[in-house]
């Protein structure tokens, strides 16, 4: 229906536009341009029909009006810098879109939406500061402005960065105000979980690191388990489970197939524990299947595993449903989880089809996995773990594989030897730690077939560290570290005031926050110890790295999330290292390595200052 014909003055002109705008674009667009042509300086009207365009996705047109309004005013309207922002980072004119976004902020400070969306930029970059104050400053205005009733002014609820916010507090070692935020991430995951949200702003690993109880880790990796579930194949729920019921009614077979998965059988963590372990299956009763998941990163470790294994298939391209389908044809009897809820890419999908009679969970993963009596498929059947790392007071209802000793199957470095160290360091040091709580790696024996620790001398005297100087070490990534750990590690070094502690710098995009050094530099200074005794050296070539860390004489453990694989270099180095078992089962690794299983007493040493005192070094 065609409106009534108008006279052509600059009000009406408009809002027939608006009217059209509705029902008509083309008409919308061609009573907007008339208008214009009345009045090509009115800032109404620019700014209305950029807002048109940018609305009907023709960002050049919508650029060209907006910029036009901030030329002619400025501060017209921080809405007009806003949507400039956005169609510049449209076309990845990233500088351009954070200045239109600073320029929203300079007219309007308390708009907390412009700081979130300013946070997730610089979040984006790797511009870890900028991202931290950011976020900061928008949570800020939440608390300030969420209960006004003024109209006026908007919000964005935290669900939506605090998640963000938090893993900069974590990943730059900033720990101003984290007990807090902590407790408020906490009550959004909670709130989440009610809501069964379809992302929630905490995973399974990540929950591993932060302080959370036992069952809320629980539940929120079973709320990934569940939704797992809606990631499989509708047409194949059906069939599940997908392995052959005759497995079952087998008289014992000759071998045992045992079918081991992961994307990280390459140089990694994973690769770096795992890569003897196939080689080491009798082969008269046994038939290994190895499912790789990753990229060949033609490593001699993703060489070693494919020759040793009696079966290996490259599956990177492809699909859940392909490779459970596949295990099910070769009649696996054991099916091997060796990643848990760990890697960007979900992978568990294959074992929600159930290719296996016997699904076990094995080093991957550290943690409850999320699958109960209750789950509508049985994802995982079986946790590998050892006496020590369990604790009453933990809260995973998997059924468990108890092994003897401990749980993490670690590969010995391929050449070494074995003599006793002309170093005992329990002659250095005066406290049982038995009676303390702390579990000691083994002290008395030194691998030296890396070396005799020269290299690493020399490192460390290139960063100014003088011969004779004691040496703590921690390898381990820093958002592993705590507020309350540091705190004991900068104790002990006062009380051993010839020391320093020896730190790694991270240089990778996903694991490198150059904050963080700086941070806990920082965090030395104010807590009275001179931040040059804090030694941050880069990751060495894995050819030389243990023999480098041979000059560290003794290894902190982290709280939370205590050492795996970076621990059992580090005993195959001859290094000793000290680990504070909680109830957690991530902060029992390191004792579990050590196999202390027989040791009775565990109790939690509360007072860090008595910590400090009972390890002075003489």
């Amino acid at each position: 229906m065609e409106l009534l014909e108008v006279e052509e003055s600059l009000e009406n002109l408009f809002n027939v536009a608006s009217c059209y705008q509705f029902i008509d674009k083309e008409k919308a667009e061609s009573y907007y341009l008339k208008a214009h042509g009345r009045d090509t300086q009115n800032r109404l009207l620019l700014y209305t029909i950029g807002l048109f365009y940018e609305e009907n996705r023709q960002v050049e047109k919508a650029l060209y009006y907006l910029e036009s309004l901030v030329k002619l005013e400025p501060r017209y309207t921080h809405y007009a810098y806003q949507i400039l922002g956005d169609l510049y980072l449209s076309k990845e004119e990233v500088n351009k879109g954070i200045l239109s976004y600073k320029k929203a902020i300079e007219i309007n400070s308390q708009n907390q939406y412009y700081y979130v969306r300013l946070g997730q930029i610089f979040h984006s970059l790797s511009q870890y500061q900028e991202a931290l104050e950011h976020f900061t400053m928008a949570h800020q205005l939440y608390h300030q402005y969420s209960h006004s009733t003024n109209l006026d002014i908007e919000w964005v609820p935290p669900k939506v960065y605090l998640k963000d916010l938090v893993h900069l507090h974590v990943h730059t070692c900033n720990w101003n105000g984290l007990e807090e935020l902590f407790r408020e991430l906490e009550e959004v995951v909670s709130w989440e979980l009610l809501r069964k949200s379809e992302r929630l702003s905490v995973d399974p690993l990540t929950s591993l690191y932060y302080p959370f109880n036992e069952t809320m880790r629980f539940w929120i990796a079973k709320h990934y388990v569940n939704k797992l579930e809606e990631l499989v194949d509708p047409l194949q729920k059906e069939f599940i489970p997908f392995y052959d019921k005759s497995i079952l009614l087998e008289d014992t077979p000759n071998k045992l197939r045992i079918g081991y998965v992961s994307r990280d059988f390459r140089y990694h963590a994973v690769g770096i524990s795992l890569w003897r372990l196939f080689s080491l299956h009798s082969k008269k009763k046994f038939e290994t299947f190895v499912y790789f998941l990753g990229k060949n990163d033609k490593s001699s470790i993703y060489n070693y595993i494919k020759s040793t294994a009696d079966h290996f298939y490259d599956l990177s391209e492809a699909s859940n449903l392909e490779i459970a389908q596949m295990i099910a044809q070769h009649k696996v009897h054991f099916l091997v989880n060796c990643f848990g809820h760990t890697g960007k890419e979900q992978r568990n999908p294959i074992f929600v089809y159930q290719p296996a009679p016997v699904q076990i969970l094995l080093n991957g993963f550290v943690g409850t996995f999320g699958s109960d009596e209750n789950s509508k498929y049985k994802v995982i059947d079986y946790q590998v773990t050892d006496p020590l790392l369990r604790h009453p007071e933990q809260y995973n209802p998997t059924p468990q594989i108890i092994l003897p000793h401990t749980f993490f199957f670690f590969s010995q470095p391929e050449f070494h030897t074995i003599e006793q160290s002309s170093f005992d360091i329990t002659t250095n040091i005066n406290f049982n730690a038995d009676k303390m709580g702390f579990a000691v790696l083994p002290l008395s024996t030194r691998w030296n077939g890396f070396g005799d620790g020269a290299i690493g001398d020399r490192v460390l005297q290139s960063y100014g560290v003088s011969p004779g100087s004691f040496v703590f070490c921690n390898y381990g990534l820093h958002h592993k570290i705590d507020k309350m750990m540091f705190g004991i590690w900068m104790e002990i070094l006062k009380n051993v005031p010839q020391s320093v502690l020896w730190l790694t710098i991270y240089e990778k995009e996903d694991k490198g926050y150059p904050e963080s050094s700086l941070n806990l530099k920082k965090e030395a200074s104010r807590q009275g110890v001179d931040p040059d005794r804090l030694i941050f050296t880069p990751i060495f070539a894995n050819d030389i790295h243990l023999q480098i860390k041979q000059s560290c004489h003794l290894y902190l453990d982290t709280l939370e999330f205590n050492m795996h694989t970076v621990a059992c270099e580090l005993l195959w180095a001859g290094v000793p290292g000290i680990t504070w078992p909680q109830t957690r089962m991530g902060s029992r690794v390191g004792a579990s390595l050590v196999c202390i299983s027989e040791t009775k007493d565990l109790s939690i040493l509360r007072n860090f200052f008595k910590i400090a005192q009972c390890s002075r070094i003489t």
